[in-house]
């Protein structure tokens, strides 16, 4: 039954792919890096429409990993994206394309500026690590006008204001 949750929802990366295929590039045989990849959502569209291409997954939840590990053979592993060494093993150029879907706005600090401070280790890491693209797949909340806290029941929240400072630091990637 646990296997079975693998890949469920669909993952929110496969209309992206069918809506902006040249956009993104992605083709068979390229590497992937899913970074947060949940219950394998996204692992699972990347194996089946690039079956020869390897996916890298990370996840802070070993009980999401567990369910992707029961259900197919990949090199899956459990870290805390927020720990400055969960990047470490990964070189420069390390993978074709990163994906982050649906994690940057739950990462939070404690206050203002530990967030900040997080979002902007993490994304200098994706871009780092991405050879030919970074897709970020996320709600409003990371390009709002405004930043804020925003809480949705006692221990869920997330983080608004727009993502687009982070990438100055890019140098044009």
């Amino acid at each position: 039954d646990k296997a079975a949750l693998y890949g469920q929802p669909d993952g929110r990366i496969r209309r992206f792919i069918a809506t902006f295929p040249d956009l993104l590039g992605y083709r068979d045989g390229d590497s992937f890096f899913d970074a947060g990849c949940g219950r394998g959502q996204n692992v699972k569209v990347l194996r089946e429409l690039f079956p020869n291409s390897p996916v890298l997954a990370k996840d802070i939840s070993a009980e999401a990993v567990s369910v992707i590990d029961l259900a197919v053979a990949s090199p899956l592993v459990t870290t805390d994206l927020s720990d400055p060494a969960s990047f470490a093993d990964l070189g420069d150029g390390a993978y074709d394309h990163v994906v982050i879907s649906h994690v940057l706005s739950v990462i939070l600090g404690d206050g203002l500026e530990e967030t900040r401070s997080l979002r902007q280790r993490i994304i200098t890491d994706l871009v780092r690590v991405a050879r030919k693209s970074l897709l970020i797949i996320d709600g409003p909340a990371i390009v709002a006008d405004r930043e804020g806290f925003q809480i949705e029941q006692m221990d869920r929240g997330w983080f608004a204001g727009s993502i687009r400072p982070y990438f100055a630091q890019a140098d044009g990637r």
